[in-house]
């Protein structure tokens, strides 16, 4: 029993721990994101002015060119934290079948156990019996 709940709680552990990943994960993708909405804003913005400027067209291709190095950075971080998540995912997915066994396991085990009691009731009073006579 006690290896069982070092087993458990281990198991437990690890849950926790990719728990705690995948919650990191998804404010990292939350702050990216903004940043990614604050970026188009201001290229949106920009693209507002130009077009009260006298030379729309180049104002708004020095703004798009600005942007465009930060666009491609941000969707390079995007795609990696996609990577990681997945990664994460997968991990989680086969630590949960882990823990999917390893319950199955215990309840067997449970089983078997109270099988044995039952059948250690049974045998005890069975000797009960045969001491009274």
């Amino acid at each position: 029993v006690g290896e069982r709940d070092r087993d458990v709680s281990s198991l437990n552990s690890k849950l926790l721990s990719l728990q705690a990943d995948i919650k990191n994960l998804h404010n990292v993708c939350k702050r990216q994101g903004k940043t990614l909405q604050e970026n188009q804003l201001c290229v949106e913005e920009a693209m507002m002015n130009s077009s009260h400027s006298k030379k729309p067209a180049l104002a708004f291709e020095e703004s798009h060119m600005d942007f465009e190095p930060n666009k491609q950075c941000h969707l390079r971080q995007l795609q990696q934290l996609k990577k990681k998540l997945l990664a994460f995912q997968q991990e989680l997915e086969f630590r949960t079948e882990e823990l999917q066994t390893s319950y199955c396991s215990l309840l067997q085990y449970q089983s078997v156990l109270e099988k044995q009691t039952s059948d250690l009731v049974i045998l005890h009073h069975h000797c009960k019996m045969k001491e009274d006579e």
